[in-house]
């Protein structure tokens, strides 16, 4: 056993030296969302904003870098938080984002997920991002959202959310 662990030790230093980026900062979508009372259980529903309006190269003057310079926009973390009272999200039994062209809905990449959440989970939800390149939906004016919820129960009431979606900007 001693012997594997300078191995070991090796091995994740190679891995962790492998990425040569530079994250600039994040990109962040605030995305209301109202999930009404009564759906359906066991069901997925999915809420859908087609026209979110982004100001992504006003976000990269900010950075003093131009949108060339942008090797890669990437999710980084996605938060669904319960704003209108102290139910949680229990009733929910999974959950994902997806980022869509608003011109062509078929160009849609699923960015976020959780497989399953535990019944007694509270107000807010972390989904897992998933590691793939959407920075050619972040050069138009807008972007679209859907978020899928499937239901382990009915809604207790209705809830008003926010979907705070954050993206890594990644240059040269």
């Amino acid at each position: 056993m001693v012997r594997i662990l300078p191995f070991l030790f090796l091995l994740i230093t190679m891995f962790s030296c492998g990425r040569n980026e530079n994250v600039i900062g994040q990109f962040t979508l605030d995305v209301p969302v109202t999930v009404r009372a009564g759906l359906a259980p066991l069901k997925t529903h999915y809420f859908v904003d087609r026209d979110i309006k982004i100001a992504f190269e006003k976000y990269l003057e900010t950075k003093n870098v131009s949108l060339e310079e942008v090797v890669k926009v990437e999710p980084s973390s996605a938060l669904l938080t319960n704003i209108t009272d102290n139910n949680g999200w229990g009733f929910v039994n999974k959950s994902s984002v997806f980022v869509f062209n608003p011109s062509d809905e078929k160009e849609e990449y699923l960015s976020y997920e959780l497989n399953y959440i535990p019944v007694g989970v509270g107000d807010e939800l972390s989904m897992i991002p998933f590691i793939l390149d959407v920075k050619k939906l972040f050069i138009a004016p807008s972007i679209g959202i859907k978020i899928g919820l499937q239901m382990r129960s009915a809604s207790p009431n209705t809830i008003q959310s926010i979907l705070r979606l954050r993206f890594n900007v990644v240059v040269e």
